[in-house]
């Protein structure tokens, strides 16, 4: 039988379901602790679980076919990050190999990066590279990195955090609300999904990245305002989240009605005139949203 194995520990499991129980408990594997290893930054409750960590560390990052032996101990950084991003090393490998490097992004940010068609390896690496050294554990406040630009992509020296309700959106016009409508034609509600990810979560718009949930059962988010992190109720995000996206696609709406067919109008004149308290479906799509700012190390 295959084992099942716990990325961000290591430990073995027979099924699935053992997997789950183990991830969603209470002390979590990857929780900071005094025993952390230094070749994958996962840190351990005993010294007894990181010497049992690090033999299969070893020997994942030794299996490794297409990473030199002292990639890790490059001093040019960039070169480093470079050549793994470039090899032919799986996702999970690559994590490990680029997680030796003090970076903001959690293993899920680097999976999304790693693979995503719309942005070229040399931007993932510049993207990666401006990560390293950053004090906030979300968003690059003050990053040192020459400007870069690969398909559409740049960072700066200085990404200044844009306000929650001030976000950059220059770059969603009205064909991308156009492809949005279409794609979600008859369930309009999932494109709230989609808005926010592209507004939000977007890799090569780390200014937008102005809201956090670090803790699934508290009813607290926190969301940049005036130039520090404040905490807001779930619920109101919920509200202001749902009444900032639906009027975002109401005035790309008026301004497509010709291009739009028949069908697509009626289905979104009927979201559009939907009661965000009292309709359930809505209410389970803005607690998707929420949910998809929850600390993703989500």
């Amino acid at each position: 039988m295959n084992k099942i194995i716990c990325k961000d520990c290591f430990k073995e499991f027979n099924t699935n379901q053992h997997l789950d129980v183990h991830q969603n408990k209470k002390n979590k594997c990857n929780k900071k602790t005094n025993f952390k290893c230094n070749k994958c930054n996962k840190y351990y409750k005993s010294k007894y679980y990181l010497k049992q960590h690090e033999n299969k560390c070893l020997e994942i990052i030794n299996d490794s076919q297409n990473v030199t032996p002292n990639i890790l101990e490059k001093n040019d950084i960039k070169n480093a990050i470079s050549f793994i991003i470039n090899s032919n090393e799986t996702i999970d490998n690559k994590i490990i190999l680029l997680n030796k490097y003090k970076t903001n992004m959690t293993n899920d940010e680097i999976k999304i990066l790693l693979n995503s068609t719309t942005i070229l390896n040399d931007g993932k690496i510049s993207i990666f590279y401006t990560t390293i050294n950053s004090t906030d554990n979300n968003i690059s406040n003050n990053i040192n990195s020459n400007n870069t630009n690969s398909n559409n992509v740049q960072t700066t020296n200085n990404i200044q955090i844009n306000q929650f309700g001030n976000e950059n959106i220059d770059y969603l016009d009205n064909k991308y609300f156009e492809k949005l409508l279409v794609k979600h034609k008859i369930n309009v509600e999932n494109a709230l999904i989609d808005l926010t990810k592209d507004i939000h979560l977007r890799m090569d718009h780390p200014e937008n990245r102005n809201i956090k949930v670090t803790n699934i059962n508290n009813k607290y988010a926190s969301v940049y305002d005036n130039g520090k992190w404040r905490n807001l109720t779930k619920n109101e995000l919920k509200e202001k989240m749902f009444k900032k996206n639906t009027k975002l696609i109401k005035i790309h709406y008026d301004s497509l009605k010709d291009v739009l067919n028949e069908k697509n109008k009626k289905y979104i004149n009927i979201f559009l005139a939907r009661d965000f308290e009292e309709d359930q479906v809505l209410k389970d799509i803005n607690e998707k949203v929420i949910l998809l700012f929850y600390s993703k190390d989500i």
